[in-house]
């Protein structure tokens, strides 16, 4: 007789749902490191051939129907990590989201245009921004035929910032070491927090912690709102305490009562939310 699994993982790392299919790249050593733009769809097509595309499925059935309900509102959650994740790779991704879609309903004068905007696109959405993260390279050129693109598009580093966008972009270890101990030791403490980001002020060379809840708020609100509303579905009491704990977490940007609760989950429904 054949068993259902009726246990569904969801994991979240990093305020982004991403799965990694091409072993390469993990704890590896890139060695090519070009910096410039492929300068072919051909070349493009290969960076996307280098991913696998695989299809995710569960068995829902077992589940009750408030539980299905409460799991499209994790999902929903999940969703918006996702674009979450996308701020904190670059600070322009949001932008070139944009540049991007609008590009793709441009009439282009060849039909390789057209389909180089689609790769561009889906090595975007795969890479949560302009580098791929198996060679390293930019596949977004410096250039394209519009003038109105080109400062958006000069403006991508050769190479992803090290410090992504939780500091500012040119921000090096050594100016971070300095300007800590500058800090009281309450500010500090944010400084060097897992759920902080630092920004420069506007014309000025200041700079400031902000927490998670407020660099991210918009998101992170609605993130919070989806997920006290599956703890109200869920028939899982455990699962339910978690769900109102991290959902409390993520606007308090205090997280020790929601990594308790994960502690004593006892549910088959597995829910792993990491920053």
């Amino acid at each position: 007789m054949q068993r259902k699994c009726t246990r569904i993982i969801l994991a979240i790392f990093g305020f982004g749902l991403c799965i990694l299919t091409v072993g390469a790249a993990v704890g590896g050593v890139i060695a090519y490191l070009p910096t410039e733009a492929p300068d072919s769809n051909a070349s493009l097509r290969e960076l996307v051939s280098q991913y696998a595309h695989v299809n995710i499925s569960a068995d829902y059935s077992a589940l009750s129907t408030n539980d299905q309900h409460a799991l499209m509102k994790i999902v929903g959650a999940i969703r918006l990590m996702n674009d979450i994740f996308l701020r904190q790779v670059y600070r322009n991704n949001v932008r070139l989201q944009t540049w991007l879609e609008e590009a793709q309903l441009v009439q282009y004068p060849e039909e390789k245009d057209h389909q180089r905007v689609q790769l561009q696109q889906q090595l975007f959405d795969i890479n949560f921004g302009p580098w791929d993260r198996i060679t390293g390279q930019r596949f977004i050129p410096m250039e394209e035929t519009s003038q109105i693109t080109v400062p958006l598009l000069r403006s991508i580093p050769s190479q992803q910032p090290p410090c992504a966008n939780f500091y500012p972009q040119n921000m090096t270890r050594e100016q971070f070491l300095n300007w800590i101990p500058e800090l009281s030791p309450a500010r500090q403490a944010d400084a060097v927090s897992p759920y902080y980001v630092i920004r420069q002020l506007p014309d000025d060379d200041i700079l400031v912690g902000v927490a998670y809840n407020i660099a991210y708020f918009p998101l992170l609100s609605d993130a919070s709102n989806l997920l006290h509303q599956a703890a109200n579905l869920t028939t899982f009491p455990s699962l339910q305490t978690y769900l109102h704990k991290i959902a409390d977490a993520l606007v308090q940007n205090q997280y020790n009562a929601s990594d308790y609760a994960w502690l004593h989950l006892d549910r088959p429904i597995d829910v792993t939310m990491g920053m």
